[in-house]
């Protein structure tokens, strides 16, 4: 597997999985890096793809990085939530029940640079915030690679 280049544009509100996480890497940091830029010692704090197991990775500097996917992990997703998220709540009461709003259990809000503000939703606390960041930092549609969607 490798990256070919082609981007597919796709709602904030759609994306999921490494999708989803590519899409928080840059809103995060600007960009992704796919080798070999940054080569084998990318800069500190930037993230990169591996682009033979569309993998992300948040690099330390030194040649050293850990698995990103802040919409699985809450020790990369707590810190969103802390810096971009005013909100996160359930989207619907229990006792009405999930099917009521298609499955979606949560909803979280976030301002973008206008002040004004998003709110995403997902089956998760941690997507629905990812999502939420997103919108707020790069709009409603975003570029993704297209292998990333499969």
């Amino acid at each position: 597997m490798a990256l070919h280049g082609s981007m597919v544009e796709v709602r904030a509100s759609d994306l999921e999985g490494v999708a989803l996480d590519w899409a928080v890497a840059n809103a995060k940091t600007g960009k992704v890096l796919v080798f070999p830029e940054g080569e084998h010692f990318p800069p500190d704090g930037s993230i990169s793809l591996n682009d033979d197991d569309f993998t992300l990775w948040l690099n330390d500097g030194e040649g050293d990085s850990e698995w990103w996917s802040p919409s699985t992990l809450w020790s990369q997703c707590g810190p969103l939530l802390d810096e971009h998220i005013l909100s996160l709540r359930v989207a619907v009461e229990p006792k009405a029940g999930w099917e009521a709003v298609g499955g979606v259990k949560y909803s979280a809000t976030a301002k973008d640079r206008d002040g004004c503000e998003k709110m995403a939703f997902g089956d998760t606390r941690m997507v629905a915030t990812c999502r939420a960041v997103v919108e707020a930092e790069l709009g409603a549609l975003v570029s993704v690679p297209a292998e990333l969607l499969c």
